[in-house]
């Protein structure tokens, strides 16, 4: 029989009790918890805490090249609330609460972020070339959420820094979940 979940904010997963305690898969302390994207998916192996669960998703984290110089067109204001309004009017004002997979309109792939309530907080595409695009409503961001979807991308697809083109605060995210310099 399965426990109780919880949507953890602003890590985007659900957190399930295991009835039975075993041993983390990190540190082999009794673990009872286990952790979903979703809220109806398979679980993972037993942890004894987020912290674990994060140390072992972000190793599976793929993070290779070398960030480019910022390009002087790109500035930390470039991305207005109205661009983040036109983003909202793309998807369901409501769905499942923490992180989904979608396509869309150009068969990009895309991860939404809900909270708890299911509204729509922020969202990453990843082109066919593998550049990413993180949007974050402006009234959420400085809360994890763009680090949440970041390593939710880098556990299903390799990010090659190479590729991207970054803004200031694309660079601090990056240091932030990579900062081990990539070889």
């Amino acid at each position: 029989m399965m426990g109780s979940r919880r949507l953890i904010v602003p890590a985007g997963v659900w957190e399930h009790d295991l009835p039975v305690a075993q041993p983390c898969t990190v540190c082999g302390e009794p673990g009872q918890l286990a952790y979903t994207t979703n809220e109806h998916d398979e679980l993972t192996a037993p942890f004894c805490s987020l912290r674990h669960w994060a140390k072992a998703a972000d190793d599976r984290v793929e993070i290779t090249g070398e960030m480019k110089p910022i390009s002087p067109y790109t500035q930390e204001a470039a991305f207005q609330d109205h661009q983040w309004n036109a983003i909202c009017k793309r998807w369901p004002e409501r769905g499942a609460k923490g992180i989904s997979q979608t396509k869309n309109a150009e068969g990009h792939d895309v991860l939404l972020y809900r909270d708890e309530r299911g509204r729509l907080l922020a969202a990453l595409s990843r082109t066919q070339e593998g550049r990413l695009n993180v949007m974050v409503d402006p009234d959420h961001r400085g809360k994890g959420i763009g680090r949440a979807l970041v390593r939710a991308a880098g556990r299903q697809w390799p990010i090659d820094l190479s590729v991207q083109t970054m803004t200031p605060a694309g660079i601090r995210l990056v240091n932030h979940i990579n900062p081990r310099k990539p070889s």
